[in-house]
Order: structure tokens, then C-alpha cells, then sequence
């Protein structure tokens, strides 16, 4: 270390010859410098001409700047270019001689575009469910208004004036399945009805075939065809958002609403049966007392009606007496919800009434 630190501030012989070389003057003042040419400068330009020469500061010494100085044109200048330095994005300095990085993309605003992409989507999928639900219902629509003229409603003076008379051969043609036929008068419900070897083929299958979700009123696949033979005939069909099908079954479920349904007609080739609501209740589709066709044992059809309507959400005023008498009932099934689906079923059960057959038949 010693070594090092000698040879570090060991004098050379160019600072000792540059040591000699100044000499004072001979009145004591200071010493005389020289030009680059040799001359020797004349000491009173260093005071006078002060403001536009600077001598060089020696290394590592920070010149003093006067007042005047700082806030003279140069001065400003420079100040101004530092601060304009100093207020350029940090990106903008570093990489001056190309082209600048791309700024970074936040978290929260990724999580922003993501969740409005997100909405667009859901929205464009809405918008294309309900077109398509609004096109299945204008087609099922169309398919069974077309086939009420198969069924017109008689206007002549008999007993079953007002009731449709449906061609079965004629529908029959059109689909070998239909066993009848089911009115209500007052509502919307005026439908051919089938049965399959299933209770699944309807469920989303027009009476003319047509795959669509409105499908088909028809007959549980444990009744007898025509219907009407057991002692509950059971009917199903969808609650359809337009009204359609057995939409207004479900709306029985209100006293006064179901209190407007005066009569429901089943028809067949052989005969035209009236039937009187009885009740309607909310059950689990699990119940399958709902869906018996005959009753053995200690389990009767009234002892079924009376269980029926201890759960009722509408009855008919005198149903405890028609429930202790009834022989055959016709019960029509449908959801009980009409957006989320449940596993409830509305169910309304009619009494049998009257039988009317055609002239000339037996039975």
C-alpha cells in the first residue's frame, strides 16, 4: 500500500519544470499569465471583460455561477432544456434513438375489456334464442291452425253443438297416432291428441312429424286408446311462453282462473265425453298416482281425488262430494314453471259427466 500510494502522488518532471516557469512579478501582484501564443495577457482583461470570459475550472471543481449569470439568456436556455429532459417519459429518454416500448396494459383494464366481450356475447346468444324460440312458435302455430280445420265446430241444434267434429280419417292420414281430440271452450286449447309406445316421442314432435319444441298433446302410454276406458285418462302437454298447448292449465292454478273453465270436451271416433274440473294441484313429478291409470287395492280413485285435494291450489266448490262419486277422471298435466325448469307438475283433474255418442253407434 505504502508503494502504491508513493507512486500515486509522486511528482513528475513536467510538474516541476511548470513549477519554475511561473514567476511573480516584481511588484508582488499576480502572476502573469500566458497566451497560447507565449504573449502574456494583460491581467485587467480577466476583471473587465469578466461577463463574456470564463476561465476553464480546474477538474473536478463545479464553477460558481453568478446571479446575474443564472438568470441571464444562456442560463435560462439551459435551464429550460433541463427541465424539459427531466419532464419526458421515462421511455421517451431511454430509448430516444428508436422506437418507443408499448405501454403496458393494466390488469383492470384487461378485466374491463373481457367482461364487456363477455356481455356482447351473452347478448348476441339471447338474441338468437329468442329468434329461434319465436320462429318454433310462429311454426307450431301455423301447423295446428291448419289442422283445426280439420275439426270444425258444429253449429247444428243437437247435444253437441259448439263442440269440434273432427275428421279422424282424415287426421289419421296425416298421422296414424291421434286417438282424439281435446277443446276447451274459452281458451286456446284445441288440439288433435296422439299416443305413442312412449311418453317421450311428443315431447318435442308436431302431430304432423315437424321436430319442435311445442310438440304434441298426447295420451300417458299406460291408457287405453281412444281414452276414456280407464279410470284416469291422462293428457300432457308443454306450457309454451306464447299461451300455447297446456299454458292456461298451469294458470288454473288461481281460484278465479279456474273458475272460468266451465266444461272440457274429449272426443273420439266413437264418442264425445264432458268433463267439470274437480281441482288442480302443484305435485312432484315423482308422484305417480298422477299418472295411474287404474287404482287397486286400499289405494281407490277417491281415496287419490281426496289426497289431490288436500294439496289444492284451486277447487270446485262441491269437489268433495263429486270426488267421493267419481268413477273416471280425465287428468291433464303440464310444467309449473314457465322459464326455470322444475320438477313440479300442475295438474288438473276433471270428472266425467256426460257421454255423447253419434247416432246409430252403441256402446
Amino acid at each position: 500500500m505504502a508503494a502504491y500510494q508513493g507512486k500515486r502522488f509522486k511528482r513528475t518532471e513536467s510538474d516541476e519544470a511548470g513549477r519554475h516557469e511561473r514567476k511573480l512579478p516584481a511588484d508582488g501582484g499576480a502572476p502573469q499569465a500566458k497566451t497560447p501564443a507565449g504573449h502574456v495577457a494583460n491581467p485587467d482583461n480577466y476583471v473587465a471583460g469578466a461577463a463574456h470570459f470564463h476561465a476553464r475550472p480546474a477538474a473536478g471543481v463545479r464553477p460558481v455561477v453568478p446571479a446575474h449569470g443564472r438568470q441571464g439568456a444562456a442560463g435560462h436556455r439551459g435551464s429550460s432544456r433541463s427541465a424539459n429532459v427531466a419532464r419526458q417519459p421515462r421511455h421517451r429518454r431511454a430509448s430516444s434513438g428508436g422506437p418507443a416500448p408499448k405501454a403496458r396494459r393494466s390488469p383492470r383494464r384487461a378485466l374491463s375489456i373481457g367482461l364487456a366481450v363477455i356481455g356482447v356475447a351473452l347478448l348476441v346468444a339471447a338474441a338468437g334464442i329468442f329468434i329461434s324460440a319465436q320462429l318454433g312458435y310462429r311454426e307450431a302455430q301455423g301447423a295446428y291452425d291448419e289442422l283445426a280445420t280439420l275439426a270444425p265446430v258444429s253449429d247444428s241444434s243437437t247435444e253437441q253443438s259448439g263442440v269440434p267434429q273432427p275428421d279422424f280419417d282424415a287426421l289419421a292420414a296425416i298421422n296414424p297416432d291421434v286417438v282424439g281430440w281435446i277443446y276447451v271452450p274459452g281458451t286456446n286449447i284445441n288440439y288433435p291428441v296422439v299416443q305413442a309406445d312412449d311418453n317421450s316421442t311428443y315431447l318435442d314432435r308436431l302431430f304432423n312429424g315437424v321436430t319442435n319444441a311445442s310438440g304434441s298433446i298426447f295420451m300417458d302410454c299406460d291408457n287405453q286408446a281412444p281414452g276414456v276406458l280407464d279410470q284416469q285418462t291422462v293428457l300432457y302437454g308443454h306450457q309454451m311462453l306464447d299461451g300455447a298447448m297446456f299454458n292456461q292449465v298451469n294458470q288454473t292454478q288461481d281460484q278465479a282462473t279456474f273458475d272460468t273453465w266451465q266444461d272440457v270436451f274429449y272426443i273420439t271416433p266413437d264418442a264425445t265425453y264432458r268433463f267439470r274440473p274437480l281441482v288442480t294441484s302443484l305435485v312432484e313429478e315423482t308422484f305417480l298416482d298422477a299418472r295411474t291409470a287404474n287404482f287397486t287395492g286400499d289405494q281407490t280413485l277417491a281415496s287419490y281425488l281426496n289426497e289431490m285435494l288436500g294439496s289444492a291450489a284451486a277447487q270446485a266448490e262441491d269437489a268433495q262430494e263429486r270426488a267421493q262419486s267419481a268413477t273416471q277422471v280425465l287428468t291433464l298435466i303440464t310444467c309449473s314453471d314457465s322459464i326455470v325448469p322444475s320438477p313440479r307438475r300442475a295438474v288438473m283433474v276433471c270428472t266425467l259427466e256426460e257421454t255423447v255418442r253419434p247416432t246409430g253407434s252403441s256402446g
